[in-house]
């Protein structure tokens, strides 16, 4: 009988050692498994800090340059380019004096202000021969305006010369406002009336078809553009404002005043 036992454990000896072999495999196997399924997870964890980190890097730029040229009065070619944080997040920026559109909306019967000139270089020509108007709602557009002649100094009238024109009802696809002139500089005040204009675009042009090809950027707002980064994570923000702080949208409800009103 002993024997016999014998002669069955032997005759299994490979199959029980296949078995074994088999069995450790599979749970080498399974923990390999596991073990790449934690570290994607541990990287995609690190990536997600750092996506955030980028981010706030990126927004830290923007808002140190919105106050440095709103606060400080700094011009944009004085404004830092690249930095870096406590936390080892790298950030660059890029700025620029123009954009090749506006994008907005307007709430009946407030304003929106265009500049069309260069504040520090007075004598700049735009060369802008056509504005082109789209937008969606029931609104008219009303267009105001001052112009006067690009120089190094401005003599400036006793007078007002401010231009309005009657409202403009949308008719699609846009509207061509070619009253403005290539060789002036212009202030423009754009109300809406009759209701809210919203997805309001403006594009300039340099003839008064607004021929394609033509189109020229526009001076009126201040293009900030901010990338953080750190490790293989990057985040772009961007800020548009206008060059100048605006009057105070209160001023939109005036109706009649004896006296100027200024801004002091």
């Amino acid at each position: 009988m002993a024997d016999k036992v014998k002669k069955i454990i032997k005759d299994n000896q490979g199959t029980v050692l296949l078995l074994a072999l088999l069995l450790m495999a599979s749970i080498v196997v399974a923990g390999i498994g596991m073990g790449h399924i934690i570290i994607n997870q541990l990287r995609q964890a690190i990536l997600v800090d750092n996506s955030v980190t980028a981010y706030y890097a990126a927004d830290a730029a923007i808002e140190s340059s919105l106050y440095k040229i709103r606060g400080l009065g700094m011009d944009l070619p004085s404004l830092p380019t690249a930095g870096t944080l406590d936390n080892g997040a790298e950030w660059t920026l890029d700025w620029s004096y123009s954009r090749p559109d506006i994008n907005t909306s307007i709430l009946e019967n407030r304003t929106y202000q265009v500049d069309i000139f260069d504040p520090d270089d007075l004598s700049w020509n735009p060369g802008i021969e056509a504005l082109k108007f789209s937008w969606d709602g029931p609104g008219q557009l009303e267009i105001a305006y001052i112009s006067w002649t690009p120089a190094p100094s401005i003599a400036w009238p006793q007078q007002d010369y401010e231009v309005v024109t009657p409202p403009i009802s949308f008719i699609p696809p846009a509207i061509i406002y070619n009253a403005v002139s290539g060789t002036k500089a212009y202030r423009i005040r754009l109300r809406a009336v009759n209701g809210d204009i919203t997805n309001l675009n403006i594009t300039g042009w340099s003839d008064d078809a607004a021929t394609p090809g033509n189109q020229v950027e526009l001076p009126s707002h201040i293009t900030l553009e901010a990338i953080g980064k750190i490790g293989r994570a990057r985040q772009a923000l961007g800020a548009s404002i206008p060059r100048f702080a605006q009057l105070s949208g209160i001023w939109d409800f005036v109706l009649f005043s004896e006296q100027p009103i200024t801004k002091e």
